[in-house]
Formats: structure tokens, C-alpha cells, sequence
């Protein structure tokens, strides 16, 4: 079986991850702080899947890092390539599944190509009235399948939508 790809990102009630300038203040209060945003590393005393998620390999796509440094844990993996070929590869590949964290911009790239087979979307109870979206505009209306609804606490519903891709 091949991996699927799952992008988790957190949103406000307006469907906004961050603002126009790349700004994801609303989490501060909304998700629990920014110990809780994408690619920061937990410690083990915030949360008790610090260390499993630490040590979990990850790859960062980068035209600029040579190393990428992850606490006391392994150094995440540096791809200076096309992030979309590369993610192709590996979703072709046996495997876990591979989850995007913290790049709108890839995350758009690689619902564009039509990679992403789940979105999972925390809903915060915060509103931005603008801001960067996950989809590209490009992509136009897309139908997706709600897979489940999960309460996280402190206002946050988890929002798991499939896109029928496998």
C-alpha cells in the first residue's frame, strides 16, 4: 500500500492560517500557544508525545538550509529539490503516511498536483478577516468528504476532510 499524504494545519473560524503577512497570532491564545504551532519542538514536559513526535524523521524542503537542527533529537532532513517530485516519489513508495506541517506554500503546491489525499484543519475560535489560505486559488471549488469532527478543547474542533484520492 502507498503512503498517503495528510496536511494539518491549524485555522481560524474563517478559514484563515495565518494573516496577509504570514502572522499566526491567533494561536497564541486560540490553540494553546506557540508551543503548539507546526515545527516547533515540544519538550517533553509541555506535552507526553514530545518525545515520540521529536523523534519521528522529517524532511524540510529548503533552497537555502544545509542542516536542520531539531533539539537533542536527529537533525530533520534537508531536500533542496522540487519539493512536489520529491513528495511523488515517496508517496509511491510502501510506507507510513507522510504529514505537512508549517508551509502554506507547499501545502498549495501539493494540493495543485493533486498529492494531498486528507486535510486536517484545527478550528480555533479566532477570526482574521483576511489572511493566506491552505488551497491555491488556482485550484477553484473542491468537494471534499468530512471524515470526522473531533473537540480538542479550549474551543478547538478538529475538521478531518478527505479528497477522494484514495
Amino acid at each position: 500500500m502507498t503512503c498517503r499524504l495528510i496536511v494539518q494545519q491549524f485555522v481560524t473560524l474563517d478559514g484563515y492560517p495565518a494573516g496577509l503577512d504570514g502572522s499566526m497570532e491567533f494561536m497564541a491564545s486560540a490553540a494553546g500557544g506557540p508551543a503548539h504551532a507546526p515545527g516547533h519542538v515540544l519538550e517533553t514536559e509541555q506535552e507526553p508525545v514530545a518525545d515520540q513526535l521529536n523523534a519521528t524523521p522529517k524532511l524540510v524542503f529548503s533552497g537555502t538550509l544545509e542542516r536542520a537542527p531539531w533539539g537533542k533529537w536527529d537533525e530533520a532532513t534537508v531536500v533542496n529539490g522540487d519539493a512536489t517530485a520529491h513528495i511523488c516519489k515517496l508517496k509511491s513508495e510502501a510506507g507510513k503516511n507522510l504529514i505537512l506541517w508549517g508551509s502554506l506554500s507547499l501545502a498549495q503546491a501539493l494540493g495543485t498536483a493533486g498529492l494531498t489525499d486528507e486535510y486536517q484543519l484545527w478550528v480555533c475560535p479566532a477570526v482574521l478577516r483576511e489572511g493566506r489560505t491552505v488551497w491555491a486559488k488556482s485550484l477553484g471549488p473542491a468537494d471534499l468528504e468530512l471524515l470526522a469532527v473531533k473537540s480538542c478543547g479550549s474551543g478547538v474542533a478538529q475538521l478531518r476532510s478527505g479528497t477522494g484520492k484514495s
